[in-house]
């Protein structure tokens, strides 16, 4: 359809041409739209996933809502659970959670463009 070897194409050859070249396009297009959903779709799951393991990181409350007598004594009985290096650790972690979720919340808005 787009050989310069027949420069003598008919208007109406011309037109279904473009028109043709014009649907494959438009169907490319749709399709690949159709797996960027997709995608941001699964970005999105991962993205609460992530998002709800920075909030358990973040609240330790919610470990000791969960058992509190059990865990109250593991603190008090264990008192190396808050060491210095344990918080550095702890800060480590949710530095690089912080950095993962950023990206992904990126890519999320760089497919939503």
């Amino acid at each position: 359809g787009t050989s310069e070897s027949e420069p003598m194409l008919s208007h109406t050859v011309r037109k279904h041409l473009r028109k043709t070249r014009f649907e494959l396009l438009h169907k490319e297009y749709e399709d690949e739209i159709d797996c960027l959903q997709k995608e941001v779709e699964e970005l999105k799951s991962k993205n609460l996933s992530l998002e709800s393991q920075i909030k358990t990181i973040l609240d330790p409350l919610t470990l000791v809502q969960g058992n509190q007598n059990e865990n109250k004594h593991l603190v008090t009985d264990n008192p190396s659970k808050s060491t210095p290096e344990t918080v550095a650790e702890w800060k480590k972690k949710l530095r690089t959670a912080n950095e993962i979720y950023e990206k992904v919340k990126d890519d999320v808005d760089k497919l939503k463009e």
